[in-house]
């Protein structure tokens, strides 16, 4: 008998929805109550009115940054929808097939996608717990050892492929394929700590994925491999759920950013990459690590007139700045110097290049900022 999970009944998806509704409604009242609760205690307990004044400024950035998030989020998914009249009404958001007349179009790969979606959801759930979820456990002091990943739904919108650029200049036993990847999810991912959830929804990922079909090979299935990776750190975005929605403030928020970042980076963005075994007698070893194209050498001279990020009782502050650079996955940083707009830094750094027509170099010039997220001070 087929397997009724990939298509689960509208009676079903109908409770689930009213039970999300009337949850909303639910955290809504205690929310509000919570509030007034706040504001009764204050003048009970006769505490200064900046305590107040503080804790409405948080609510009033939470409530603006959740609005910004769910109307990008709204809108990545009425692309994932339909393409075509969202690309009429937004030009930034036009597919690299528009923009690029090597890409192709590739309208029937997203068909065939959204066919195979509930089978990918099911993988990918594996992939997380049999791989991402040890990985995650050794990172993780000792006190955190009990993480694990709770709930893991990828939800109904698939991934949609932007455009598909295949390399044919390539040696003979090889195929190299490109594809923009836009992922504007209704997922919810969940993880427990020590018994305490938390999670992420609205999933959204941008980037180019590239696929390796190698070695050809003159018997079934004619492929003896593929490599699945990201050329560069692809774009990310999320929104919290359950007891991380409580605390999205700046600080924990760009952590929980930063450490997905890093995981996506360690797993599969460039010299990281996952490898599929299609033929017997296949090294995986030698196909994870190929031999690299070459090494790229910068050297960090100065800069000139940059903003002053931080400010004085004189009024003349200046910035703490400092220097990251990228290639795929691995990252350099050069020290920080204190107290200038004209920094000279003179050090050089050399990163491998494992593919030298689709890696991007990025350099970022940032204000130190301890206690806080760094100021951007040019890109």
């Amino acid at each position: 008998m087929p397997n009724p999970k990939p298509n689960a009944p509208k009676a079903m998806r109908k409770a689930v929805v009213e039970d999300t509704l009337l949850m909303r409604v639910v955290q809504k009242y205690f929310k509000l109550a919570g509030a007034v609760s706040v504001v009764w205690l204050v003048g009970y307990f006769k505490f200064s009115v900046s305590w107040l004044w503080l804790l409405l400024v948080v609510y009033v950035w939470k409530d603006r940054n959740t609005k910004a998030k769910q109307h990008k989020t709204a809108i990545s998914q009425e692309i994932a929808r339909d393409e075509k009249s969202v690309i009429l009404a937004r030009v930034e958001d036009l597919p690299s097939w528009v923009n690029f007349p090597d890409v192709e179009r590739a309208e029937w790969m997203n068909k065939i996608l959204d066919q195979m979606w509930p089978y990918i959801g099911e993988f990918v759930e594996k992939i997380l717990r049999e791989s991402v979820e040890p990985s995650v456990k050794n990172s993780l002091p000792a006190s955190f050892k009990s993480f694990k990943f709770s709930t893991i739904d990828l939800g109904d919108i698939p991934p949609r492929i932007g455009g598909v650029k295949v390399y044919t200049q390539l040696r003979r036993d090889e195929i190299y394929m490109d594809l923009e990847i836009n992922y504007s999810s209704d997922c919810n991912i969940a993880v427990s700590i020590k018994g305490i959830n938390a999670g992420i929804k609205d999933f959204r990922l941008h980037g180019t994925l590239r696929v390796v079909f190698k070695p050809l090979i003159n018997k079934s299935p004619l492929i003896g491999g593929m490599l699945v990776f990201f050329l560069n750190n692809p774009e990310i975005d999320f929104n919290l759920t359950s007891l991380a929605n409580a605390f999205d403030l700046p600080g924990l928020s760009d952590m929980l950013h930063s450490i997905i970042q890093e995981q996506i980076a360690n797993f599969m963005v460039l010299p990281n990459r996952y490898p599929i075994k299609l033929a017997e007698g296949l090294d995986l070893n030698k196909l994870r690590y190929p031999q690299p194209q070459g090494v790229v050498r910068v050297k960090v001279l100065e800069a000139k007139d940059l903003l002053k990020s931080d400010i004085s009782l004189t009024g003349k502050g200046k910035s703490d700045p400092y220097v990251v650079l990228k290639v795929g996955a691995k990252e350099v940083k050069t020290r920080i110097i204190n107290n200038t707009v004209q920094p000279v830094w003179n050090e050089t750094f050399e990163m491998i290049v494992d593919s030298a027509d689709g890696q991007l170099l990025y350099i970022d010039v940032f204000d130190d900022d301890p206690g806080s997220k760094d100021d951007e001070l040019g890109r």
